[in-house]
């Protein structure tokens, strides 16, 4: 009898010990917030480090798509090379390897055959025209539609500056590129009609494949005058340029559906409103790269407008080629550069 007083009373003592420390509720018991899923990506950009659209542009828009996220992305901007080459980052977004890649349009070609109409030489002038023809026009919502064929999602076109043709040789007629091995934009291979000869760039480095002889000359951004040097090996600089480099920002699908509806809508409106804003940083670094060109003693080259007749000519029946997938948004750009009375129609 004696055993049971004892528990009983040390029972007693160690529960009023426990209610001493821990005070009854005043209120109902809450119950616990809901944890926010977390996300983090990986983006794969279209340029080495050392390009200044890399440092500047695309580690931007690694940044919006944080922004855009409310925090809940995590997004890394990396060049390419590191992670995967300029020819393996479809393949990649395709297999989920990495979720997120700024691309050169024309390498999404075998998945998305409309891509072919990115970068197209000689519509829109600058980065302010493309963005009025991929959203005002309703090129991003082709796109959209196209990738997805392909299990991608295309979340917009991030600017940079625009793409230039930079030369070791004087240019004077469209004759002067036969024969030349030059590095090309998927979308600029008309320019094999004037007999250039399409040449691989090694490491995707136009400033050693340019002095080790590899090749005469390429189509680059104009930012790297500065940024990479490329005025150092270049002498020659084609004016105007062909095209606003308007690069696809894509993602894997998978991860793109993980957001669930509610945070894709508010990441995709937050980029639609924001991209625009990678223009006139472009168009800084553009401004200062070609003075200091011009100060070192850059030769820019204008075509006569009989010549430039031949390279729009040539541009236009390379459009007329594209597959039946691309051909509602080469329409588009025609309306557009007949709307506003640009190259041909000036």
């Amino acid at each position: 009898m004696k055993k049971v007083a004892i528990c009983f009373l040390v029972t007693v003592f160690v529960v009023g010990l426990l209610a001493a420390g821990c005070p009854a509720p005043s209120g109902p018991t809450q119950a616990p917030a809901p944890v926010t899923q977390q996300f983090k990506w990986r983006l794969v950009g279209a340029t080495v480090e050392s390009d200044a659209i890399f440092q500047n542009q695309y580690r931007r828009a690694a940044a919006m798509i944080e922004e855009g996220s409310g925090g809940r992305i995590s997004c890394t901007a990396y060049p390419v090379g590191p992670i995967v080459s300029l020819e393996e980052q479809v393949s990649a977004i395709q297999s989920g390897s990495i979720e997120a890649a700024i691309i050169i349009p024309g390498y999404a070609a075998s998945v998305a055959p409309a891509t072919l109409t990115g970068e197209m030489a000689y519509n829109a002038k600058d980065g302010y025209d493309d963005w009025e023809i991929h959203l005002g026009w309703g090129v991003n919502k082709m796109l959209r539609e196209n990738y997805a064929k392909g299990g991608i999602y295309f979340a917009g076109v991030t600017y940079a500056a625009m793409i230039h043709f930079f030369s070791t040789f004087p240019i004077n007629t469209v004759d002067d590129f036969k024969g030349k091995p030059v590095w090309l934009s998927p979308s600029l291979f008309f320019l094999t009609d004037f007999g250039i000869v399409p040449t691989e760039m090694p490491g995707f480095d136009p400033y050693m494949a340019t002095k080790m002889g590899t090749i005469k000359g390429f189509s680059y951004s104009s930012v790297n005058l500065e940024a990479m040097k490329l005025k150092e090996v270049c002498p020659y600089f084609l004016m105007p340029g062909f095209f606003p480099a308007s690069t696809h920002l894509i993602i894997n699908q998978k991860a793109w559906d993980a957001l669930g509806p509610d945070l894709q809508r508010q990441v995709q409106n937050y980029l639609d409103a924001h991209l625009h804003e990678l223009i006139p940083m472009g168009q800084k670094l553009e401004d200062d790269a070609i003075a200091k060109a011009k100060a070192y003693g850059t030769k820019f080259i204008t075509l006569p407008d009989s010549e430039m007749a031949k390279l729009i000519k040539s541009a236009r029946a390379s459009e007329d080629k594209l597959p039946p997938d691309a051909a509602k948004i080469v329409a588009v750009y025609r309306d557009w550069v007949k709307y506003n009375k640009v190259w041909e129609y000036k």
